[in-house]
């Protein structure tokens, strides 16, 4: 298969768009700074590579701190006829809110078999998280992909302990590997691809 993920935002650093961002708060006991763009970056590559040794060809849209319009995000998986397209988040609310969630575009069958499998996989790899569940969302790059497309919020980075988590590496593989998993699993599924 080929597959195009996407880093959501870019640019960071105050520049660009960093998407959520979580700033030092010393006296909740906060001491990361996040911004979103950096991990989604991070969980993209991973999956990448997890894809690409499973033998599948992945394209990233964006390198690090760099800033991608939405349409160029879709016109670059468009140009590249990607079987697959998936976007990566993190999420940002309330204190209390956590958990990931998995987005389709409304009525898109072939999406939601895509953000299901992605959704299964990830829940699978972190039983311990709150499973927030497969929704739908008219976002612009799950509207202008012209394959099937899912939208992944890996965590919120406003919740200090998913926080912490997402920081570590290791969890940041474990998305990244449960991503590719469902990726996968899609294929397999769908298209009779390994």
């Amino acid at each position: 298969m080929r597959i195009v993920l996407d880093a959501g935002h870019g640019g960071g650093k105050g520049q660009g768009d960093p998407g959520a961002v979580d700033p030092v708060q010393p006296a909740e006991g906060d001491m990361l700074y996040t911004e979103e763009d950096d991990l989604a970056f991070d969980i993209a590559r991973r999956a990448q590579e997890a894809l690409m040794l499973s033998g599948h060809t992945a394209h990233l849209t964006r390198r690090p701190n760099q800033f991608i319009s939405l349409q160029g995000r879709c016109d670059l998986a468009n140009r590249l006829g990607a079987d697959v397209f998936v976007s990566i988040h993190l999420n940002a609310g309330p204190p209390t809110a956590r958990g990931f969630e998995v987005f389709s575009y409304p009525g898109s069958c072939p999406g939601a078999q895509l953000r299901d499998a992605i959704l299964g996989a990830i829940a699978k790899a972190f039983p311990d998280w709150v499973n927030r569940g497969a929704k739908e969302a008219n976002y612009a790059v799950l509207r202008g992909t012209k394959m099937p497309a899912a939208l992944v919020e890996c965590g919120f980075v406003t919740n200090t302990e998913e926080e912490r988590k997402l920081h570590d590496p290791a969890v940041r593989q474990r998305m990244a590997e449960a991503i590719a998993a469902g990726v996968i699993k899609y294929g397999r599924e769908k298209h009779g691809r390994v």
